[in-house]
């Protein structure tokens, strides 16, 4: 599956944006609420894969995906490749701390960027800009 690039204008805003944040450490899941905090997000956690797809079937609407690539029970790898049958459109970014695991594999996978841990607040929101605006 080809990495999904948009080239347009980005209309949507982050504040109010309905986010899915897939990861299964509870201090990085902490630090990500944080950060959305300012902009009234609505977040939604799933802390594997798995129940990241069951919540997927049940409610279609995110307007962006966090998502860590190791996790237990299904993988952010497998799951991207799960979300993307189901959402073309929806914008994944892949989190990892691992940065070997990271390439242009990841974007090929189906996820539109990538952010590797520690997470920095800047560079997070630098990225996320692209495809909801701050502003």
């Amino acid at each position: 599956m080809n990495a999904i690039h948009h080239n347009e204008p980005n209309h949507k805003k982050l504040k109010g944006a309905k986010i899915l944040i897939v990861e299964d450490d509870y201090l990085a899941v902490m630090f990500l609420e944080k950060v959305f905090e300012p902009y009234e997000c609505v977040i939604i956690h799933a802390n594997n894969g798995k129940k990241a797809m069951d919540l997927l079937i049940e409610e279609s609407s995110f307007d962006m995906i966090l998502l860590d690539l190791n996790m237990p029970i299904m993988n952010g790898y497998d799951t991207v490749k799960e979300v993307r049958k189901l959402h073309t459109e929806v914008p994944i970014i892949a989190l990892t701390g691992n940065v070997k695991l990271v390439d242009d594999d990841a974007l090929v996978e189906g996820f539109n960027e990538y952010l590797t841990k520690p997470i920095k607040e800047s560079k997070m929101l630098q990225v996320i800009n692209k495809y909801l605006s701050i502003e």
